[in-house]
């Protein structure tokens, strides 16, 4: 009677044990239906990347705008060439319809040099230079006083042979021709930006103090011929902020010009365009394992789910640099845009995973996941 009472219990455990492991499958199975939504791996990175900005100074001086006197700028060139063979010759010229000039300068940088030959400038047919220069060499040429006249002016540069034979070539950077003149002007000036510069923008600031003003209209700021600043004011320091969408940023030669109406004039001081990009970063590397039991696993293999990896991605300085992430072996290279992001990684799941995420930006990732959803 013992035996039979003691193998009616082991009979009556096992089949509980059964419909116990059953229930469980159900259970999961249920619950699996009802979340839609199994989460593999999920971190919380923030800040990543250790950035460093960088900055850099474009000094306009100090000029007036307005009715009265100031250096104007006649042409700005990035990059020239000028020269002088057997049979003929390259020069520049520059046309400037003066008021009242009192003289004026010619600066740029040498770049580089063949032949034996001097530049010269000349203003109204008159040699104000003439010299033999070295690559790197950064004159400034005076045009004297008288040199000058009221109405039509021409201003040249050019080179001259070595020898009878011989020819020269100057390659020139950076050129600059002002004349000092008595006019309603505006003042026009440019600086340069780089490529890096623009793509890890982060801010820029043009500063400048008003130091005597006739404010019977406004100063006006243009950068690219995009108005910027509109403001009237005795005595002041100003500043006015550019970024590339509302300056309409280039890459290389760009302009900003100071202008006013009227019987207006303003004398300004120290104006200067200070520019922060970023410098440097840390590279971003992180690796992760994470290991997915047998149902998790069936779960992402059914036909009916989709695998992604998301996050969410704030860029700190700069655009957004691109991303690598390997998952088991697999490469999906991105340029994350801030916000949340998605990647589809179907069928690149195992029972044991690795992934790896590489950058060198920097940035905050948060709510980055790897997870398996029921399609819509």
């Amino acid at each position: 009677m013992g035996q039979e009472f003691g193998a009616v219990i082991a009979v009556g455990l096992a089949v509980f044990g059964l419909v116990f492991v059953a229930s469980e499958a159900v259970n999961l199975d249920q619950q699996q239906r009802t979340t839609e939504d199994l989460v593999f791996l999920e971190r919380n990175y923030g800040e990543l990347g250790n950035a460093k900005p960088a900055s850099r100074t474009s000094a306009f001086g100090s000029f007036s705008v307005g009715e009265g006197r100031g250096d104007i700028l006649v042409e700005r060139r990035d990059d020239e060439t000028v020269s002088a063979e057997l049979l003929s010759s390259q020069s520049l010229e520059f046309d400037y319809n003066g008021t009242q000039p009192r003289g004026g300068t010619v600066s740029f940088e040498v770049l580089g040099k063949e032949g034996y030959g001097a530049l010269y400038v000349e203003a109204n047919g008159q040699r104000v230079f003439s010299n033999p220069l070295v690559t790197e060499a950064t004159p400034e040429i005076r045009i004297p006083e008288g040199v000058l006249k009221n109405g039509e002016n021409t201003i040249k540069i050019g080179a001259t042979k070595g020898g009878f034979f011989s020819s020269t070539e100057y390659r020139i950077e950076d050129l600059q021709v002002r004349v000092n003149d008595r006019k309603f002007n505006d003042h026009v000036d440019t600086f340069q930006m780089y490529g890096y510069e623009l793509q890890d923008y982060v801010n820029g600031q043009i500063s400048f103090n008003i130091a005597n003003s006739v404010i019977t209209e406004p100063l006006e700021v243009y950068v690219n011929d995009n108005k910027l600043y509109e403001f009237s004011s005795v005595r002041s320091t100003q500043t006015v902020n550019i970024t590339p969408q509302n300056a309409e940023l280039r890459n290389g030669i760009n302009t900003v010009k100071f202008k006013t109406d009227g019987e207006a004039s303003y004398d300004i001081e120290n104006a200067a365009l200070t520019v922060q990009y970023l410098g440097s970063t840390q590279e971003v590397n992180i690796n992760e394992v994470f290991e997915l039991t047998q149902s998790e696993l069936n779960y992402a293999e059914r036909n009916d789910t989709i695998e992604r990896i998301s996050f969410d991605y704030t860029g700190l300085l700069g655009s957004p640099r691109p991303m690598n992430l390997e998952l088991n072996d697999r490469q999906y290279n991105i340029t994350p845009s801030n916000g949340e992001n998605r990647i589809e990684v179907n069928s690149e799941l195992n029972d044991m995973n690795s992934l790896e995420i590489r950058s060198d930006g920097s940035f905050e990732l948060e709510n980055f996941r790897v997870n398996s959803q029921k399609a819509e």
